[in-house]
């Protein structure tokens, strides 16, 4: 059977281990555009009957299932089915053979590599060597499979290979290979278009976010608003979600000092905190939850506190005695932070390193410059620990900005020497 541990959790349980049969159903067709009626007038019944499946945890007859399972693509498992029941016909003699050996490891192989996406996702060693040598060797298998599978289970394996690539471009993008993450993240785009709305968006939110981290503020805002105007065509609320508090993120970049747009932004996040409050997390666990509502709210009022787009505009502000930082949003920012931490998971250095570099930042503009050179140190540590040299990157980066305000600090220095900026001391 198939794995459970992240196919079965989009539905609510039904019986026998299974997951809710008549929520699959109508997921499926919702995905397909189909009405309960039109769906009706395909399998030749009223549309009380459809009506009837989608409220039913466990639909007994077995035929009706493989009925289903083939006009809707429905991933046999998920009707408590094997491929073998689909083409059973066919394959009489052939059950009865020793194949059904090599069949029935076919049939896990769906769930195997699902669990290798999950648990690469999930390792808080993800980014080192060995762990992404083995998750870019699973892709290359996950490829060479599709290339010869079942025109039923086409989708199902196309959009896990999608999954893949989003998630190799944030390793690629993690080790800071550019034109690596962008190539694997328009590959999900190019498999999303293929697929559905919900996966375009997901893919879409995705190269967002990297075109963020390269610094391409206008093409992140291009494709996240692009994501935005595609939400309501049968797009899940975890997706709905993650688009909005990336949005935000990306349009604060282009707010200035206009109300209106910091009020747009506002309500892109307080969307995402309500869906989050439903209980709801994205496709893998991840980004979709408290910590990261709250926390994309302290990085965005850190931005409106003194608002700037680079490095270098931020210095100039701050070396700048006419120009004063907006305390109360600044302590908006930390009360926001607060929260967050209250959600952190600790058991995940990537989140802790996050974590701490936006609190470096925060330190850094409340001109807390030792504290914020100490915390900055703690994240470099776990930056290194777990291979990020985008994590990296970013502490490079508040360096520069506490260098070029007190040069002379032991702690900045300090920060400098772990960053491997060994200068001789000056005198002051």
């Amino acid at each position: 059977m198939m794995s459970q541990v992240s196919q079965y959790d989009k539905y609510p349980p039904g019986r026998y281990g299974l997951p809710h049969m008549g929520e699959v159903i109508a997921d499926h067709r919702q995905r397909l555009g189909y009405s309960q009626e039109e769906l009706a007038v395909v399998c030749g019944v009223d549309k009380q009957t459809v009506v009837y499946w989608e409220r039913q945890d466990y639909i007994a007859d077995m035929e009706r299932r493989i009925l289903l399972c083939k006009l809707l693509s429905i991933t046999p498992a998920l009707l408590g089915l094997t491929y073998r029941s689909l083409e059973r016909d066919r394959y009489k003699d052939y059950l009865d053979s020793l194949e059904v050996v090599a069949e029935r490891l076919k049939e896990n192989a769906y769930g195997l590599y699902e669990d290798y996406l999950l648990v690469a996702q999930k390792a808080p060693d993800r980014y080192t060597p060995e762990a992404t040598y083995r998750f870019f060797r699973h892709q290359k298998e996950l490829e060479d499979i599709i290339n010869s599978s079942l025109k039923i289970e086409e989708n199902n394996w196309k959009d896990l290979l999608r999954r893949y690539y989003q998630f190799s471009a944030f390793i690629e993008q993690h080790h800071n290979h550019n034109n690596k993450a962008l190539k694997y993240v328009l590959n999900a785009i190019e498999l999303g278009r293929k697929l559905d709305n919900d996966a375009l968006c997901n893919s879409l939110y995705r190269l967002a976010r990297i075109y963020l981290t390269q610094k391409k503020y206008k093409n992140a805002q291009e494709t996240i608003n692009e994501a935005v105007g595609k939400l309501e065509n049968n797009v899940s609320i975890t997706v709905k979600g993650s688009v909005y508090l990336l949005a935000a993120e990306i349009n604060a970049l282009f707010a200035g000092g206009s109300q209106k747009e910091r009020n747009a932004c506002k309500a892109w996040q307080n969307q995402t905190l309500a869906i989050v409050h439903k209980g709801v997390l994205g496709e893998d666990g991840n980004f979709l939850n408290l910590y990261a509502v709250h926390h994309e709210r302290a990085k965005t009022l850190l931005r409106f506190a003194l608002f700037h787009t680079s490095e270098s505009e931020l210095i100039e502000k701050l070396k700048n005695l006419h120009i004063k930082v907006d305390r109360k949003i600044l302590n908006d920012a930390q009360s926001a932070l607060n929260l967050a931490k209250k959600h952190l998971n600790t058991g995940q250095p990537s989140s802790v390193m996050h974590y701490s570099i936006t609190e470096s930042k925060m330190l850094l503009l409340g001109k807390e410059l030792e504290d914020s050179a100490k915390i900055a140190i703690d994240a470099l540590d776990i930056a290194r620990r777990v291979h990020s040299l985008q994590g990296y990157r970013n502490i490079e980066e508040i360096y520069q900005v506490l260098t070029s305000l007190e040069p002379h600090s032991p702690y900045i220095r300090h920060l400098g020497v772990k960053l491997g900026h060994i200068e001789p001391l000056q005198r002051k």
